[in-house]
């Protein structure tokens, strides 16, 4: 994964473009009368923003939802009957490149072996819970990379100050 820098540094400086093309203000100047609250929201905004244009950040979200998908799905395949259609509907999902979103990772042979254990066990064996876990060790790095995304990019403001040349001199005044 390719290091980047800190996207946001300096955003308050940073000129905005009004529509006529011409750069006049910054972030700061344009909402002088914004409470600090407003200003961090705004700030704040713009950082999510930037987060969801991460594919890393977008590729993990669709990890977690998926894992909690297949938590439930396990979940509701411990009761007989209610539970194995939910896992059998979840199996022939597999069988479409498009509706394949609860396991894309585990090979259909797999889906449909566990199955077989559903059957001889009555439907009291939760089995999805073994293509679950599949899919979990799979989508564990994805979800990992999306938190390192999000606390670099939601903690990149304190970065600014810890950076800031102002702050360090009044902190040396202290010293």
């Amino acid at each position: 994964m390719k290091e980047q820098g800190n996207p946001f540094e300096g955003f308050a400086s940073r000129p905005i473009k009004p529509e006529g093309g011409e750069v006049e203000t910054s972030v700061a100047e344009q909402h002088e009368d914004f409470s600090s609250r407003e200003k961090q929201a705004i700030s704040m905004g713009q950082r999510l923003g930037y987060l969801m244009k991460q594919p890393e950040f977008k590729e993990g979200l669709k990890a977690t939802a998926r894992t909690a998908a297949n938590i439930g799905i396990s979940v509701a395949d411990m009761f007989p009957g209610v539970g194995d259609a939910v896992s059998w509907l979840a199996d022939l999902s597999k069988f479409s490149k498009t509706t394949d979103i609860f396991t894309p990772d585990v090979s259909k042979t797999v889906a449909v072996g566990s199955e077989a254990l559903e059957f001889a066990s009555l439907g009291f064996l939760p089995t999805h819970a073994i293509e679950s876990s599949m899919q979990a060790v799979k989508d564990a790095p994805r979800m990992k990379a999306a938190w390192d995304t999000f606390r670099k990019v939601m903690t990149a403001e304190k970065l600014d100050y810890d950076n800031s040349p102002e702050l360090k001199e009044a902190i040396s005044v202290f010293e």
